[in-house]
């Protein structure tokens, strides 16, 4: 399960017959585990990070922290 969550942790998107084929594993098998990691709670969902640094977008991040008030 480890392998697995490493390999996805890198590229999420990487097709399930690849990800079998390094594992040696069957594309079933790893369906198998990819739902098991997220009926733990392993996996709780993918993420799209954008390539902010393009010309013309700006990122604003901001922490809001109620527990002074």
């Amino acid at each position: 399960m480890e392998e697995l969550l490493r390999i996805l942790e890198k590229n999420a998107r990487m097709p399930i017959e690849d990800i079998a084929a390094m594992l040696d594993k069957t594309p079933e098998e790893i369906a198998a585990m990819m739902d098991e990691a997220a009926a733990k709670g392993y996996i709780r969902g993918y993420d799209t990070l954008g390539g902010w640094e393009q010309p013309g977008v700006y990122h604003v991040e901001a922490v809001i922290d109620r527990s002074a008030t």
